[in-house]
């Protein structure tokens, strides 16, 4: 009888088979950790992206009503910082009565009489004020603790303004108190001074750009505004009047200085990063962006985030019509 001979791998066939599967794996695998890193990373950088285009145009929106039924000069004030994000505040619209309620000669909430009765008065730092007359619904109301408020005189044609954080609200006493970022004086006695109500937007500790204390977005790593103020009546931006947009070296923007009555455009820039680091080593390398008037030595270097920027430019509707 003839043996037969019986077919299988030998132990070398099984070894090259086995060598071919893991090459195959590996490459596999680092083909699927590669498309998931790239996934995450498109992932975060789209989230930045869309929230900071939304986020941006809610505040248009409120940049291109402000001053309405308020002083020209109280329609928007701010806090400009090289080394740091910036702060806005814009007049609150939302308190103000609509145009059948409210007179003509009734713009902004007065202050009381030991503000305006005291000549050469200055107001800076923590201050409590008494409001003499409404124009808007409610003191109570439509002031509000973290939100803001804009101070004018309507009698100073220089229309320098004043703004600050509210810190308390006493209903009963028609009294706020607020902590204001420029000094606002000396008050002349015979000055009309009015506080307007204002929603704040800042940057806080942990990154979040907030409206009245309210957080809006993450990860804002910075928060930049210039300003065009139209100081000789052309409509035209001429050398010198945008001012904190890092252009001459001499630009930096002073509510107390600056004629506000002037203003007719504002400049927003947001810079924000993904969540988490990029995971591709390839592209660790990203770094902050200094934009206006930010000193570039005080943004992040060399650090694996990525970053959008969404700059919004808004014409004021209601200043200088």
């Amino acid at each position: 009888m003839m043996n037969r001979r019986r077919s299988a791998f030998t132990l070398v066939e099984l070894m090259i088979a086995l060598a071919i599967t893991v090459v195959v794996t590996f490459y596999l695998m680092g083909t699927f950790i590669t498309s998931q890193r790239t996934y995450v990373v498109v992932e975060q950088v789209t989230e930045a992206q869309q929230n900071a285009r939304l986020v941006s145009e809610f505040i248009e929106r409120e940049i291109r009503n402000a001053g309405y039924k308020v002083p020209d000069a109280a329609a928007i004030c701010g806090v400009d910082r090289t080394n740091d994000t910036d702060v806005l505040y814009v007049s609150d619209v939302g308190v103000i009565q609509s145009m059948d309620q409210l007179p003509m000669n009734m713009r902004g909430i007065a202050l009381g009489p030991e503000v305006q009765g005291v000549g050469g008065a200055t107001l800076s730092g923590n201050t409590t004020v008494v409001l003499d007359s409404l124009s808007v619904d409610n003191a109570g109301t439509d002031f509000q603790v973290n939100g803001g408020v804009i101070l004018v005189d309507q009698n100073d044609a220089s229309g320098n303004t004043a703004c600050g954080v509210v810190t308390a609200v006493n209903t009963g006493a028609s009294q706020i108190t607020f902590t204001l970022a420029n000094s606002f004086g000396p008050i002349p006695s015979n000055a009309d001074v009015r506080a307007i109500p204002a929603h704040r937007y800042w940057v806080d500790s942990d990154d979040q750009l907030t409206r009245d204390g309210d957080a809006l977005i993450m990860e804002v790593e910075d928060f930049q505004v210039a300003y065009f103020f139209d100081t000789n009546g052309n409509d035209v931006v001429d050398a010198g009047e945008y001012l904190a947009d890092g252009v001459g070296g001499t630009d930096a923007y002073s509510p107390t200085t600056a004629n506000a009555t002037q203003l007719r455009e504002v400049r927003v820039n947001l810079v924000v990063r993904t969540s988490g680091e990029d995971p591709r080593e390839e592209y660790s390398e990203g770094q902050g962006q200094a934009l206006e008037n930010r000193d570039v030595n005080t943004v992040s270097t060399s650090d694996g985030y990525r970053r959008r920027i969404h700059t919004a430019t808004v014409r004021l509707r209601n200043v200088g019509s």
